[in-house]
């Protein structure tokens, strides 16, 4: 009975899930062992990204500052009036950066790959099963024709009979 519990204490201690579980929590509880997995867990699997730049132009301002300038001359007794109009116009930019992970992309393309191979392949069942229904539909009708073709002549001819 002894070697029984121990052979399956043995087992239970040896087995690959606690193996993986206890590796992975000296991982994370160790910064140095963590930072060194990611280090080959980033060469193995490299980043993939584009930014895209969107610019929208979001707030536009427009002052107008108007002046007038006065002056009077005595000798020559000319009076002049200058008035300027200064329009200034400010356009404010919006500018939002947009990072695509393109592996996620490329799982989804993937993905959309394997259902459109599927569709493809149900599609063509599809035709094929119509094609053998349309073939059995035209039996059921000729097999309707005839036996109604028999039932007429049993009729006619007990008329006659």
């Amino acid at each position: 009975m002894r070697k029984i519990i121990l052979l399956s204490l043995m087992l239970i201690a040896c087995s690959e899930q606690k193996k993986i579980n206890k590796a992975e929590q000296r991982v994370l509880l160790n910064p140095k062992a963590f930072n060194e997995v990611g280090l080959v867990w980033a060469k193995l699997n490299p980043i993939d990204t584009t930014i895209t730049n969107i610019i929208s132009r979001s707030d536009t301002l427009t002052l107008t500052d108007t002046f007038t300038y006065h002056s009077l001359d005595t000798l020559n007794h000319v009076d002049t009036v200058f008035t300027a109009i200064q329009t200034v116009v400010r356009i404010h930019d919006t500018i939002q950066k947009y990072i695509q992970d393109n592996r996620v992309l490329n799982i989804y393309k993937d993905s959309i790959q394997i259902y459109k191979s599927d569709l493809f392949v149900v599609n063509s069942y599809l035709s094929e099963s119509k094609k053998d229904t349309s073939k059995y539909k035209w039996y059921f009708y000729g097999l309707l024709v005839l036996i109604g073709l028999i039932l007429f002549a049993s009729i006619y001819f007990k008329k006659f009979i």
